[in-house]
């Protein structure tokens, strides 16, 4: 049997996350504040597990990033022309005017948190 309410508190977070922007930022705090109302440990839980996600994240992209760069004598790196005007374009974007293809590639990320969030609801027995 599939819990309706569980789905719904996935939506909600899928919503959330899918909209980028300050206003979106404001409420996934907001969110994040209301579970941590008296959770104690098991927020530090998932706090830490949020981090270590967005460490990886951040860790992740370095190394791609890098991978691209051409090294200089004296360790520096050189970001290739292509790179710098595509990435450029990307981050001047908002999320709805990218490419279906790069808005898959954020909703991958995104499901990483929403599974960190989802286990965590099931440990706490929230919806």
């Amino acid at each position: 049997m599939v819990n309706n309410e569980k789905l719904d508190k996935m939506d909600k977070y899928k919503a959330l996350l899918s909209e980028p922007g300050p206003e979106v930022v404001g409420e996934l705090i907001h969110e994040i504040r209301r579970l941590k109302r008296g959770k104690g440990d098991a927020d530090a839980r998932l706090r830490e597990k949020l981090a270590a996600l967005c460490h990886d994240q951040w860790s992740g992209w370095m190394v791609y990033l890098f991978s691209k760069c051409e090294q200089g004598d004296d360790g520096t790196l050189i970001m290739p022309k292509w790179a710098v005007e595509q990435w450029s374009c990307q981050a001047g974007t908002k999320y709805a005017g990218l490419t279906p293809k790069e808005r898959d590639s954020d909703r991958k990320e995104a499901d990483k948190f929403l599974a960190v969030l989802s286990t965590e609801s099931s440990k706490r027995g929230e919806r």
